[in-house]
């Protein structure tokens, strides 16, 4: 059974920026573009790889036509986000996940604090601007006799 691990790379670029939002609104961009690296190679742009932030919560859905669903990432922040530093040692949960179909099996994207292996991620915030940057390692986890490639780790990069 193999069990490989998976980092994907996901670079946000290319948002386009409506004028700076008040300290309590959601990040506001028109589209954002994924770029995903590793065991595959692909970059989709749309408006729904956009992060959102909201009171407590940053989150983002990137598409990807090679995993079939999107990777879905959540941080739960705790409070109103203040610019700064997040990692998984300074928030209360965080999680992403992907399921990918391949065969009869699947191969599970995953990491977040309450799974194994964790996976990590920083999330640097502009309060200013509510733009920044968001970094983060997923494992995969693979269904028996269902190859899920040969990368053990990949980086995901948002720049929203």
């Amino acid at each position: 059974m193999k069990m490989p691990s998976l980092l994907v790379a996901a670079a946000l670029a290319g948002c386009t920026a409506a004028p700076a939002p008040a300290p309590d609104a959601a990040i506001v961009v028109d589209t954002c573009t994924a770029t995903f690296t590793g065991n595959f190679s692909e970059a989709s742009t749309s408006a729904s790889n956009c992060p959102t932030l909201d009171d407590t919560t940053f989150a983002v859905s990137l598409s990807t036509q090679a995993l079939g669903k999107p990777l879905v990432i959540s941080v739960d922040l705790g409070a109103m986000p203040s610019a700064g530093i997040y990692t998984p040692e300074t928030v209360a949960s965080w999680n992403a996940r992907a399921v990918q179909p391949i065969g009869q099996g699947v191969c599970i994207y995953s990491a977040g604090n309450d799974v194994i292996p964790h996976g990590g991620f920083t999330l640097e915030l502009d309060e200013t601007t509510r733009h920044g940057a968001f970094t983060s390692t997923e494992y995969v986890l693979a269904f028996p006799e269902t190859d899920c490639g040969d990368n053990d780790t990949e980086s995901v990069q948002v720049a929203f």
